[in-house]
């Protein structure tokens, strides 16, 4: 298991770095050092993405794009809710994108380039037991494991450039087309209650969210928007997805109540952030309290958590707890 803070080599990986190149250095000596080492030569600093909060409530993991040197490929970590103490759990040359938590928080699918192209994987909650699901020669993402943790919700995306959502059983068998539109279907999102799947479709001329039943049936469209909507998540007690939308024309995120037997299928639209900065990403915390979520402040990407009502906006780095060297 990862340990958490960083004793860094610095000197170590300075000197080779001016040796060798700083590129070439780094994978050099990540490919040749133990995991756990490898996992310590890492501490985020900038460009957090897709975080995602545990079920039990006590940590968030996200992908972090920077290292030491400032020249790492993106990883998966997990860290406290304050965004201390983090855990570096993958360490390969490759991408490592879009942690999604089992609901038994034992697990994490991730996706990764580690094999050349985008694929589903998923590994322990320590970083262990890796494996992969998807083996397909197209790229798969967007990860989301259904509430009884039995399947997963994935997108693929064709050759084309077209995407759409595919199920399969968590140990890669049994992949199932849900969606066979001409245009954009991604970011598939599980209903707390297994009844629905929130996603991301472009059928309609824009890019807006919809609903559909596990099997890919009674697809509906749940925002009505000229600007784009984008990157559902579901509260906790299914009542409320908070999304991105681009109502003003920079990112902020929204809440929306979903009502599939309504006149329209979406109402109550909320706008939870309001600073001029985008953000997107929204995870809710277990007790629907917070949401955590990205937004992009002075050119870097970092991770924020905010009050359910948009109240008390804070961020989470764990630069701000003084545990990464620069």
């Amino acid at each position: 298991m990862a340990t958490r803070g960083s004793g860094l080599p610095v000197a170590i990986l300075a000197a080779c770095a001016l040796a060798f190149g700083a590129l070439a250095c780094t994978s050099s000596l990540a490919a040749n050092l133990p995991l756990d080492t490898q996992r310590d030569l890492a501490c985020p600093q900038d460009d957090y993405l897709s975080p995602a909060w545990s079920p039990d409530g006590k940590s968030i993991a996200y992908s972090a794009a920077f290292d030491v040197l400032r020249l790492s490929n993106g990883d998966i970590y997990t860290s406290l809710p304050d965004g201390s103490q983090p855990i570096r759990l993958t360490a390969d040359p490759a991408e490592d994108t879009a942690p999604a938590w089992s609901p038994d928080g034992q697990s994490i699918a991730f996706v990764s380039t580690r094999d050349g192209n985008k694929e589903i994987y998923t590994m322990r909650a320590d970083g262990t037991g890796l494996t992969r699901l998807t083996h397909n020669a197209i790229p798969d993402d967007t990860p989301a494991w259904s509430p009884d943790g039995r399947r997963i919700a994935f997108a693929e995306t064709a050759p084309d450039g077209n995407a759409d959502i595919f199920v399969m059983n968590v140990d890669g068998t049994g992949q199932t087309r849900l969606t066979d539109d001409f245009l954009l279907d991604y970011s598939p999102a599980w209903s707390p209650d297994g009844r629905w799947i929130a996603f991301v479709s472009g059928r309609a001329g824009n890019i807006e969210l919809y609903l559909m039943r596990p099997d890919g049936s009674d697809q509906l469209r749940l925002t009505h928007d000229r600007s784009v909507d984008y990157s559902p998540a579901w509260s906790p007690d299914g009542k409320r997805i908070a999304f991105t939308g681009e109502k003003d024309g920079l990112p902020a995120l929204y809440l929306i109540r979903p009502d599939p037997g309504g006149a329209e299928s979406g109402t109550a639209e909320t706008r939870l952030t309001h600073h001029p900065d985008p953000d997107d990403s929204a995870s809710w915390s277990p007790d629907g309290r917070q949401i955590v979520f990205v937004s992009k402040i002075d050119g870097q990407t970092h991770l924020y958590r905010i009050n359910a009502d948009g109240s008390d906006m804070r961020p989470l780095d764990s630069a701000q707890h003084g545990l990464c060297v620069n």
